[in-house]
């Protein structure tokens, strides 16, 4: 891996090269020093992706200035560690395998996608929707109303806490708005006006698939009103070109239970619908897990954590937690 210009804190940050350097963290193990949460490749070197620099540097280097310049310390340790499977490679030629096997996203699960998943996709947000409209009347005068709205303002306020939002009126419609996007993007979908959700062409080997915490599917924020595209590099060269306005399905999506999926699509649609960078509406990663794992985050976060929307959207249709792997 080479970059044209240093990225980070104080670098050149070129898009192409800082896609490469939040590829590559998210590359290398925690125990190695990659990021808890996996960045995002999305180009834009923000205070997360220099935080994961400096995270990286100070358990490989013992430093930490936030950058990662084209012939320096930190690139030449990339380089040396992103990928994790060289040994179990060697392993294999001495079993006299050719290669550890790669896997692709299996074209069914996108078949499945649109003719199962995405109507209960659709039914928890129809449910997100429905139960914010019945919450309405409490904005104003929380302890009156029915039962119903009572009830409903109460799941509201589990997950995105608007009755401490001191702009409660102006989020609560936001909210709706991201939820009303996402019903009108799952119609355009289902009646095949688009096609939004698209399998990763590329392979993983089988050995990452285990040993790395992989994306299960992932947007680019505002990816809705976007029409670019972005080139990454597989590691045997191959040239792999997404696009912008494409939600991606990663492979270990094949293998998580259906309550898993229905979230992950919810919340990469939440990255999809929200803002860019410094908009104010972009809905970013604050925090990950069910309510319990999100109370520390302050009102304001979450109206714009992609989290609480999957987890709203599933709760309001199922009352209940979603069955996930751990994490």
């Amino acid at each position: 891996m080479t970059i044209n210009g240093s990225v980070g804190l104080g670098g050149k940050n070129g898009k192409d090269d800082s896609k490469k350097i939040q590829l590559a963290l998210n590359n290398v193990l925690e125990v190695f020093g990659g990021p808890v949460v996996p960045l995002k490749v999305d180009g834009l070197p923000w205070e997360k992706t220099i935080q994961a620099i400096r995270k990286f540097q100070m358990k490989q280097l013992g430093f930490s200035d936030g950058r990662v310049d084209p012939n320096g310390p930190t690139l030449a340790k990339l380089n040396e560690l992103v990928d994790t499977t060289d040994f179990l490679e060697s392993l294999a030629q001495l079993l006299g395998l050719s290669s550890l096997p790669g896997v692709a996203v299996d074209p069914k699960v996108i078949d499945d996608l649109y003719a199962t998943l995405l109507p209960v996709i659709q039914s928890c947000v129809l449910a997100a929707d429905a139960t914010l409209l019945l919450a309405r009347s409490q904005l104003d005068e929380p302890s009156s109303g029915s039962l119903f709205s009572k009830g409903a303002w109460d799941l509201v306020n589990r997950h995105f806490a608007l009755d401490q939002n001191p702009d409660k009126r102006k989020d609560f419609e936001f909210i709706r708005a991201i939820y009303r996007d996402m019903n009108a993007l799952l119609h355009r979908n289902t009646s095949k006006a688009e096609h939004t959700f698209v399998a990763f062409p590329g392979r993983v080997s089988a050995a990452d698939l285990v040993l790395k915490r992989n994306a299960v599917a992932v947007a680019v924020p505002n990816g809705r009103n976007l029409t670019g595209e972005f080139t990454v590099t597989a590691l045997d060269g191959t040239k792999i070109t997404l696009k912008d306005n494409e939600i991606q399905i990663f492979q270990p999506f094949q293998f998580q239970p259906q309550d898993a999926r229905v979230v992950a699509v919810i919340h990469e649609m939440s990255h999809y619908l929200g803002g860019g960078e410094g908009s104010g509406t972009l809905v970013d990663d604050h925090g990950y897990g069910w309510v319990d794992k999100l109370q520390n985050l302050s009102p304001k976060l979450k109206v714009r954590n992609a989290e609480c929307f999957s987890n709203f959207a599933f709760d309001a249709k199922f009352h209940r937690q979603p069955l996930t792997f751990p994490a």
